[in-house]
């Protein structure tokens, strides 16, 4: 039997997305195996994890509301984000906000207690070496540093952390941060976690991101078409910003069509989890 594994990419409230995706994953009998997320990507992964399924996932999306009001202010004071990693503005953002809602909705779990492999890249700040926080730890040796010993609220805040943009966290007197995930970082995670087919699933906003062929070109960390992993792709409208909390629950009605809409492969063998054939086919668009 095949394991699959799911790697959701970050996007900050776009992830909602994700959130529908996999909601439809699970509700068509196809959940994955495996999960590992970056940026917010990582919150709907631990959510997964957790056991949130269908109106579960839903549900959560709309408890993250609660930080809305804090994002869209400082959206609406002028901080923005780009994909290039330039940062406008000034000063660290506090995240007690967003922090509040995490353990809230984990429960103060911690990664030791979930069933559901899930693997968290962060970085260490004074190092600048990647630390991957997860619920479990490869069977075969593994080019990056595994570690089990974190709340999962911990794990999520610290991948939704972007350098130089809020305050890190501290985890075993290291500061831990997130927005360096390499592209295969988390299909070599689940790799590591015996995964064997991976599918990832990607919020589409290149334009509103101001990404261009040239600027994928020179970075590593951008989505490449050529590599070998399934891919879905979950197209927002334009202007879907991703500190706008706002229309999480849009978001999270497309990523649920989006993932009922797919596709089997066609020339593509078919992916199997526990005796079901996904419907993916590789999605260019």
């Amino acid at each position: 039997m095949l394991m699959l594994g799911i790697a959701l990419e970050g996007g900050g409230a776009r992830c909602a997305a994700q959130a529908g995706a996999l909601a439809a994953l699970a509700d068509k009998h196809s959940a994955p195996d495996a999960v590992a997320g970056c940026g917010c990507g990582a919150w709907v992964a631990a959510l997964f994890a957790m056991g949130a399924r269908g109106e579960g996932l839903r549900s959560a999306v709309r408890d993250i509301k609660q930080a809305g009001d804090w994002m869209t202010r400082q959206r609406l004071a002028g901080w923005r984000l780009f994909a290039h990693g330039r940062i406008d503005g000034q000063g660290i953002l506090p995240m007690k906000r967003v922090e509040k809602v995490l353990r809230w909705q984990t429960l103060d779990a911690k990664l030791t207690e979930l069933k559901t492999p899930l693997a968290i890249p962060t970085w260490d700040v004074e190092s600048g070496e990647e630390q991957l926080l997860a619920s479990c730890l490869p069977d075969k040796p593994s080019a990056m540093a595994w570690n089990r010993q974190a709340t999962l609220a911990q794990a999520v805040r610290a991948a939704m952390t972007a350098p130089g943009f809020c305050e890190p966290v501290l985890w075993r007197g290291r500061l831990l941060t997130g927005g360096m995930c390499r592209w295969q970082t988390l299909p070599d995670a689940l790799r590591d976690l015996g995964a064997d087919k991976i599918l990832r699933i990607r919020v589409v906003t290149l334009k509103d991101a101001g990404l261009d062929p040239l600027t994928m070109a020179a970075s590593s960390n951008l989505p490449r078409d050529e590599d070998d992993d399934g891919v879905l792709n979950i197209k927002l409208p334009a202007g879907s910003h991703l500190l706008d909390c706002s229309n999480v629950e849009l978001y999270f009605d497309i990523g649920y069509r989006a993932a009922l809409e797919a596709k089997p492969a066609a020339m593509r063998p078919p992916t199997l989890s526990g005796g079901k054939i996904l419907p993916f086919e590789r999605n260019k668009g």
